[in-house]
């Protein structure tokens, strides 16, 4: 077909509103009210990693050989741990009557921790506990634990005991591909999502967050180094019991991805 300049124009058009169009979208999505922190790991970073909820007090650390890259997240750039050592800390955040935390995540496979202290533990995806290597029990976790459970993907939280929302689900049939995870906490009781879907709840527990005196959040691992190895992504921290509607599934970069199938259309076409 013979060059036409209206032609090109809106071509050029349609690639900025899918490249720009999309991450705009997705730094303002998530952002409410009740979102206390939202990690979109977009931004390199040495140590430090921005808050973008935008309490300062809230950014995270980076330890180990944890590191933000660009491409393998699932929404552009993503947190990436080895298993060795590598997780990411927050400042405590209070202990919130209500509250979600949520994540994307990928793990390669379902294998034990090399570095955990606590025997039965797999892995941990994010728990608010001590410091990483102290050994302690945590106010909140997302892991997989042969000890309380059958190997399966729970969230939980401490008091005097372990309160669960067990999922049913095996990690192994987790692994090798993206998967998001919630889990809540509030008057419907204990809750975990897993891909926006509810896959376990504990409604016997329904108090607030307990603050035993816990000195960090970990992303990544826990106080028993229960490392995980693989990428997580699309981290937000809510002071709100969030519905499956309210959950981040819908994720506008993700258009990025069919980049290559509408240039290529164009191209067809042109």
């Amino acid at each position: 077909m013979k060059y036409n300049p209206k032609h090109y124009l809106f071509v050029c058009f349609i690639l900025f509103l899918l490249i720009f169009g999309s991450r705009t979208s997705y730094s303002q999505m998530g952002m409410d009210n009740s979102t206390l922190a939202l990690y979109n790991f977009n931004t390199p970073s040495n140590k430090i990693v921005i808050n973008e909820a935008g309490n300062d007090k809230l950014n995270g650390e980076l330890f180990g050989d944890a590191k933000i890259t660009q491409g393998p997240g699932k929404m552009g750039g993503g947190l990436v741990l080895d298993g060795e050592g590598d997780y990411l800390r927050v400042n405590p955040f209070g202990n919130p009557e209500e509250g979600t935390i949520e994540l994307w995540f990928k793990v390669p496979h379902a294998n034990p921790s090399a570095k955990s202290l606590a025997p039965g533990v797999l892995w941990t995806i994010t728990g608010a506990c001590k410091e990483y290597g102290e050994s302690s029990d945590s106010p909140f976790i997302i892991a997989t634990h042969t000890g309380l459970a059958p190997p399966n993907l729970w969230f939980g939280i401490w008091t005097d005991k372990w309160n669960l929302a067990d999922s049913g689900t095996d990690p192994k049939n987790l692994a090798g591909e993206w998967h998001h995870v919630a889990g809540t906490w509030g008057k419907r009781g204990l809750e975990i999502f897993i891909d926006g879907k509810l896959a376990g709840s504990n409604k016997d527990f329904k108090d607030p967050l307990p603050d035993p005196a816990y000195k960090a959040w970990i992303i990544g691992s826990d106080s028993w180094k229960a490392d995980i190895e693989g990428i997580i992504d699309g981290v937000r921290l809510s002071n709100k019991q969030r519905t499956a509607s309210e959950l981040l599934l819908s994720l506008p970069v993700e258009s990025l991805g069919k980049l290559a199938t509408t240039w290529a259309s164009v191209k067809l076409y042109y």
